[in-house]
């Protein structure tokens, strides 16, 4: 990382002035309200200390509803914290203790800014492209708000699925089972990437090195979970992972998606309640994900390029956000990294990339005013949380109708 920016002065320059920004964005926001998971967050990284990481899931242990790798960060963080003598000067939960776990979500996010710069030089040969791409990504409203202010840790599993992006599009294949093991080990939110990548992937490599691949994914489960094996636990990941579907059981947990435009009562209203035909409404939701998966794969197997991957991985992932129940407003993170890359030589992408900076940036603010004040926010008649989803409604109509009907412009094209 260090040699890529000491090879290009102005990405060096760009990426200094955005982590400056975000960590000093951090630093003020220590003041804020915290956000619903900001006490788990300090709680993992004080426990995985104390107890270790093989005591999470437990019932002697302490309570933990994210997926297993997580854990190393908190790990990390919590030693950091603990051996700096900052655990003893402000205590086990202090203000402190979150600066440094957004400090982290920030480190990653930088990283992310990196490789979306090396993927972008890899399609264009140009540098112009490449750090418009990554200013879009550092200094994006949306996710400086949900890095450093808000103390989210997206930006782990981003950077884990653009490293296996960034893989395949170098000729480093063999990596890619890796870091898509571990982006899946680490988020739900990452599992929907793998759709375009396993696509890209199984068509790029013979029938021995994807069995090889399958080994390597294997051998990253194992070391995973190695902690839970000689701590007896493995059965709480595997029980973790099945759990999913049942984490937050609402059709939309403040997500401003589909379902909290069609249905009157978001968005704490229930998805095992039969909506349509006798189906509830996470049947429904994983339904059409299905659906729009089988199209992404074959839309990518019909026109197969790495910019095709990427363009892709960007559509389902704002798919995801739309039609799942569960869904959260942070949710949508990861999509941003992807349609920046994308939107580059790609107007209709790009003022794609600019509508939904808008109105994810929003669904942030407006989900914080919904933890603290009861009273809507209105537009004349309308609520102004019902618009922001009519918009991203309206986009995915439109992003739906340019990836089906093959309508965004290919390279030859520009």
């Amino acid at each position: 990382m260090i040699q890529i920016l000491q090879d290009h002065k102005g990405l060096k320059r760009i990426w200094l002035v955005a982590m400056s920004f975000q960590i000093l964005l951090a630093g003020v926001a220590i003041g804020l309200p915290e956000m619903a998971d900001e006490p788990s967050f300090k709680m993992w990284a004080n426990e995985t200390v104390d107890q270790g990481i093989h005591k999470a899931y437990s019932k002697d242990g302490y309570w933990y509803d994210w997926w297993p790798f997580y854990l190393y960060v908190s790990k990390f963080v919590g030693l950091v914290y603990r051996y700096s003598g900052l655990y003893d000067r402000f205590g086990p939960y202090s203000h402190v203790l979150m600066f440094l776990l957004k400090c982290t979500m920030v480190l990653f996010n930088g990283f992310s800014g990196l490789l979306v710069y090396l993927i972008v030089r890899d399609f264009t040969g140009a540098e112009r492209p490449a750090l418009q791409a990554v200013g879009m990504v550092l200094f994006h409203p949306g996710l400086m708000l949900a890095t450093s202010a808000f103390g989210y840790q997206d930006a782990f599993h981003t950077c884990l699925v653009l490293l296996a992006v960034w893989s395949l599009c170098s000729g480093s294949a063999g990596w890619t089972p890796v870091w898509c093991t571990l982006a899946c080990l680490t988020k739900p939110q990452a599992v929907i990437f793998m759709v375009p990548i396993g696509v890209f992937w199984l068509r790029q490599v013979h029938l021995q090195r994807a069995l090889q691949g399958l080994g390597t994914g294997l051998a990253t489960v194992v070391f995973v979970v190695m902690p839970f094996l000689m701590g007896g636990g493995i059965g709480k990941v595997f029980q973790a992972y099945w759990d999913v579907p049942g984490t937050h059981p609402w059709l939309t947990g403040l997500a401003h998606n589909c379902w909290w435009v069609f249905w009157p009562f978001p968005p704490f209203f229930s998805d095992q309640i039969p909506l349509i035909g006798g189906l509830n409404g996470l049947t429904i939701g994983l339904t059409m994900l299905g659906c729009f998966s089988l199209g992404t794969a074959w839309r990518l197997v019909s026109s197969l390029s790495k910019e095709n991957l990427v363009r892709l991985s960007a559509f389902i992932a704002f798919v995801f956000f739309m039609v799942v129940t569960q869904i959260h407003e942070n949710h949508l993170y990861a999509m941003f990294p992807f349609l920046a890359i994308a939107s580059q030589g790609a107007r209709p992408l790009k003022r794609l990339f600019y509508i939904l900076t808008g109105t994810f940036s929003l669904n942030l603010v407006l989900g914080l005013w919904a933890l603290h004040f009861e009273t809507p926010i209105m537009v004349g008649p309308v609520r102004l949380s019902v618009l922001n989803a009519c918009i991203n409604v309206g986009v995915l109509v439109w992003w739906s109708f340019l990836v089906l009907m093959d309508r965004l412009p290919s390279r030859d094209d520009r």
